[in-house]
C-alpha cells in the first residue's frame, strides 16, 4: 500500500500512517455495521456465500450476506456455520 501512495503521490505515507487511519475508520463504521448486521438479521430472506482468496499467501474465505438493499463482507480463516456465527449474522437466520 506505501508503494502504491508512493507511485501515486510521489510520495509514502509514515510507517503507522495507515494502519492509524485504518483504526479510526474502523471505529467511526461500527454503528454503520451494526445497522447493517441488524438489517440481515431481521430480513426475510439473506444471500449468503463465500469465496475464497489469497492473502499474505494463505487461503481465508470472503463471506457475503445480502438483501437487495444491505450488503455485509468480512473475511475469516474458515467458512461454513461457524463462519457465519462468527460474525454475528445468524441472530434469527435459520439454516
Amino acid at each position: 500500500m506505501r508503494r502504491r501512495c508512493a507511485r501515486l503521490f510521489g510520495q509514502a505515507p509514515g510507517a503507522g500512517t495507515l494502519q492509524r487511519a485504518l483504526g479510526r475508520c474502523s471505529e467511526q463504521l461500527q454503528s454503520v455495521e451494526a445497522g447493517i448486521r441488524s438489517h440481515l438479521q431481521r430480513a426475510a430472506a439473506v444471500h449468503l456465500d463465500e469465496t475464497g482468496v489469497r492473502i499474505q499467501g494463505r487461503t481465508r474465505w470472503l463471506h457475503v450476506a445480502s438483501t437487495a438493499t444491505h450488503t455485509h463482507l468480512q473475511v475469516q480463516a474458515s467458512r461454513g456455520r461457524p463462519a457465519v456465527e462468527a460474525i454475528c449474522l445468524l441472530g434469527t437466520l435459520q439454516g
